[in-house]
């Protein structure tokens, strides 16, 4: 799946965003919390991704099932409840989100973040 390039720092009116990880990573997260990260795959390839480093988010459940339904190995949903000035950037999912059931958005934070905004949501 290609993200578009389209990108823009925004203010969220809802600070409440859900982030998806293999269960394994759920207690090192907690400890210290979500660190900006990209595949090593994607920084080689910079051209087909342009985002980078980023934690990446969702703002609803549908689009967090549908990436749930996509893992090949179990899941936990955490979710972030950040200040509502925290600098959040959207990125338009291009290609193929339509088949995953996304809503065609995805949002991202550049800066890592605390512990302290993360909490355990369920399973997937």
């Amino acid at each position: 799946m290609v993200r578009g390039i389209i990108a823009r720092k925004f203010k969220s009116s809802n600070p409440t965003y859900y982030h998806v990880t293999p269960q394994p990573q759920v207690e090192n997260i907690l400890k210290h919390g979500l660190i900006p990260y990209a595949a090593e795959e994607e920084l080689e390839n910079l051209t087909e991704d342009p985002l980078g480093k980023a934690v990446f988010l969702w703002d609803n459940l549908g689009d967090v099932k549908a990436f749930c339904n996509m893992m090949f190995t179990p899941g936990s949903i955490l979710k972030i409840d950040l200040p509502s000035d925290w600098k959040i950037e959207k990125s338009e999912l291009m290609e193929g989100a339509e088949e995953f059931g996304y809503s065609g958005w995805e949002y991202y934070s550049r800066d890592a973040i605390p512990p302290k905004y993360i909490k355990i949501y369920g399973k997937c």
